[in-house]
């Protein structure tokens, strides 16, 4: 099967792409379903059927066709280069690399990301890493899924993670965690990833229950509040050691403090070592007492004699000023929220009634309400969607709830995929089986031999049988002064043959005849010297009846403007002094108070010169 009429065969020049992202755009979906439309809709639609047929068969080919391979072949070899002078490994590994290329490359646009990102992924963790990373198809995707979920850049989690013990190929099922805790608590997933990444240093410091776990609990819950985590560390690290605990816990029992837990030193260095998070829990819970409800501003706010009191426990708690004071506003928002639903533990459990907290809005009445889809009789949604008091859900209500934020059976591949809109989710899978068919052969062993067979052989065919003189720049310089006076006298032969020399010489003497002639006038018109008129004065020269002047005799007047510029050279005999007098005399006789009418006197000599020889006049 060859290639479609009208098709070209381009050979790239891999070095121009080699250190830029590959563009392969793989099937034009747009191409294909305008013509499918045209052939639908057209009045004409069986002329226009056969037109429409080879637009669409002419795009198959050109992708998965002969042609389709051999680019494969270009940007696989563009690819493994990339790979191979990143890592600095040997060319003899890139087909181990270009097996990986080509496996992963499907598994990618599935994702809805390019053919070249799987390259440029492989080339950031051998960066970041700075080792010869070398990961299967499977473990490249579900990193490059996680960091779109997460929208952590790659180079970040790579980084992050190792630092802590963690794999590349661990990262997923961790970060996949991560992702449920943010949904099951109703806070973005970029927030809780993000303030997960950030810290994940804090587990070589601390104990997290869980692990990521525990970290990713903590991150959720200072997302619902809008803290940051490292408010809440300051507090661990300044509890984490005997004399750090003795001195929070006295200030706190100063202040007023009542909560036991943050009273007791040896049970603050122990959540401060073991569980943070739940340290957290207690200095929120404890800032609850300052917040209360105000039903005439219809918001929550701290109360009035409690504001110095709460800046004082901020302080000894060495946070910033502000933070403790909006972690407790967002505590009581969200406890107040949580107040309000009333059905039963076996209808929601804990981590249900939080997220339905957290989805909640307060209304103008104090009113905790969240959005419901309606249903029919038969218990189907209609796509409308109504307020509905959160004391007020029923068991559907909150399965439905739940059931919309959370993922427990999705993998990190699946959730990306959900995430594209459905026009791209169509042209990934599309494009997700054409890229297999596309790069599948071109990794193939036979194709990869021949590619590498034929450019290899004309590879050899330069190296073995070009001289090694040939590649040297000298031996062209000494050739080219060799050979250059031989080319000279084979053009002047050739030139002599066919009577070009006579002519050339003459044309040659002409023109330094015109030179000579121009030279002559500008250095010794005014009796300077020159070759020819070496002993003629300005005046002898304008005699010359062979002098022909056509233009219009010019006036002169008092308007006009001369400078005469001298310079009488004499020999040894003649003082310095006196050519410097003689200079200054002619100096002044042209350019003094009387320069004009010096200038029209001599002017006016010249004129009667030329009159009486028969010439024209040359000046008025």
């Amino acid at each position: 099967m060859g290639p479609p009429k009208g098709a070209k065969i381009e050979v790239k020049d891999t070095d121009t792409v080699v250190d830029t992202k590959l563009s392969d755009d793989l099937l034009n979906l747009k191409t294909i379903l305008d013509a499918t439309l045209d052939t639908v809709t057209s009045p004409l639609s069986p002329l226009n059927a056969i037109d429409n047929l080879k637009i669409i068969t002419k795009e198959i080919l050109t992708t998965i066709g002969p042609l389709g391979w051999f680019e494969a072949l270009q940007n696989l070899d563009t690819e493994a280069t990339k790979l191979v002078r990143t890592f600095g490994i040997s060319k003899d590994r890139a087909g181990e690399l270009t097996q990986t290329i080509a496996d992963a490359i499907p598994q990618f646009v599935g994702l809805g990301l390019d053919v070249g990102d799987v390259a440029e992924t492989l080339k950031g963790l051998g960066e970041t890493m700075k080792v010869n990373i070398m990961l299967n198809a499977d473990s490249l995707t579900s990193f490059a899924a996680t960091a779109e979920v997460t929208k952590v850049k790659q180079s970040e989690l790579a980084e992050k993670f190792r630092d802590v013990g963690v794999s590349i190929a661990s990262i997923e099922p961790n970060m996949l965690d991560v992702v449920k805790i943010a949904r099951q608590a109703g806070v973005t997933v970029q927030a809780v990833s993000a303030g997960v990444v950030t810290n994940l240093d804090k587990m070589n410091l601390y104990n997290f229950e869980g692990g990521v776990k525990g970290l990713a609990k903590m991150a959720a819950q200072a997302s619902r509040l809008g803290i940051q985590m490292s408010s809440i560390f300051t507090v661990v690290d300044k509890v984490f050691n005997p004399e750090g605990a003795i001195e929070f816990a006295a200030s706190l029992q100063r202040l007023g403090v009542t909560s036991s837990q943050l009273l007791d030193p040896l049970r603050l260095m122990d959540l401060a070592q073991n569980d943070p998070t739940e340290l957290q829990n207690q200095v929120v819970n404890m800032t609850k007492e300052f917040t209360r409800f105000n039903k005439e501003n219809n918001q929550i706010e701290i109360l009035p004699g409690a504001k110095r009191r709460i800046d004082e426990i901020g302080k000894a708690m060495g946070l910033p000023a502000g933070e403790l004071q909006k972690m407790a506003i967002n505590a009581g928002m969200f406890d107040m929220k949580l107040k309000q639903i009333k059905f039963p533990t076996d209808i929601a459990n804990k981590e249900d009634r939080e997220l339905i907290a957290t989805m909640a809005q307060i209304d103008k009445n104090g009113i905790a309400k969240v959005r419901i889809e309606k249903v029919d009789a038969d218990g189907k949604g209609t796509g409308e969607y109504f307020d509905k008091r959160v004391s007020e859900l029923n068991t559907d209500d909150v399965a439905k709830l739940a059931q919309q934020q959370k993922s427990n059976d999705a993998s990190m591949e699946e959730i990306a995929k959900d995430q594209l809109t459905y026009m791209k989710r169509i042209s990934s899978n599309l494009n997700e089986i054409v890229a297999a068919a596309k790069y599948g052969p071109a990794s193939s062993k036979t194709l990869q031999d021949l590619y590498s067979g034929a450019l290899g052989g004309f590879e050899r065919l330069l190296t073995n049988n070009v001289p090694p003189e040939a590649r040297e720049s000298k031996n062209y310089r000494t050739a080219t002064d060799a050979v250059a006076p031989i080319v000279m006298e084979l053009m002047e032969g050739f030139l002599d043959n066919v009577g070009l020399k006579d002519m050339g010489n003459k044309v040659l003497k002409e023109i330094e005849k015109g030179f000579s002639f121009i030279k002559n006038v500008t250095s010794s018109s005014f009796g300077m010297g020159g070759p020819d008129l070496e002993d003629q004065t300005l005046i002898e020269f304008l005699k010359n009846p062979n002098l022909d002047i056509s233009y219009e005799p010019m006036t002169i007047t008092t308007e006009n403007q001369f400078t005469v510029d001298f310079n009488v050279i004499a020999d040894d005999k003649i003082s310095a002094q006196s050519i410097q007098d003689i200079n200054s005399a002619i100096s002044n006789y042209f350019n003094g108070p009387d320069a004009t009418k010096n200038m029209q006197g001599l002017l006016s000599r010249i004129d009667n010169i030329r009159v009486s020889n028969g010439q024209k006049p040359i000046f008025k």
